[in-house]
């Protein structure tokens, strides 16, 4: 998108070893209009958010992996003994696609960071009113940066993302 990282924010970012990074304008999405990120951003104050599972799908590795990006920059910043290890994780520009229908989503079986095409399956919304099946699929071809999970979902709710080229 020609936009770039502060070279010192890249640096941090890649210190946390993230298996890869979206880049987020806050201030142009309504959907986070009052997060901690927006006022962060308004007020000039440089900020990285770390996103993981839902607390109910969180596991032990999701844990332990937060907790060695932190301990990695502790190493950066010469807090802690110890060689800092750095990774150039793949940066996208993601955009979010929300469903026009309420239902039970059932996601296809996908890896995450798969590329996919136009028109790829990734999932079907069963009405729960009459029991019609709709396919959900790709409005784009793209990587896949994620899946909801198989869920009740609301109309307007967050159901998959993928790359922006």
């Amino acid at each position: 998108d020609g936009e770039k990282f502060d070279p010192n924010v890249l640096k941090i970012l890649n210190v946390l070893n993230p298996d890869f990074i979206w880049k987020i304008d806050v201030s142009k999405a309504t959907f986070y209009l009052g997060t901690l990120g927006v006022y962060l951003q308004r007020n000039r104050i440089k900020y990285i958010a770390i996103e993981n599972n839902e607390l109910e799908f969180l596991s032990k590795e999701d844990v332990d992996k937060e907790i060695n990006s932190i301990k990695n920059i502790l190493k950066y910043y010469q807090m802690i003994e110890g060689s800092a290890e750095e990774k150039n994780p793949s940066i996208y520009k993601r955009k979010v696609i929300r469903v026009n229908h309420s239902g039970l989503f059932i996601p296809e079986k996908i890896e995450l960071l798969s590329k996919v095409e136009k028109s790829y399956l990734i999932g079907h919304l069963i009405n729960l009113k009459d029991f019609s099946k709709q396919e959900i699929r790709t409005e784009k071809e793209g990587i896949l940066l994620q899946i909801r999970r198989k869920d009740t979902i609301s109309t307007g709710d967050f159901i998959y993302s993928i790359s922006e080229e």
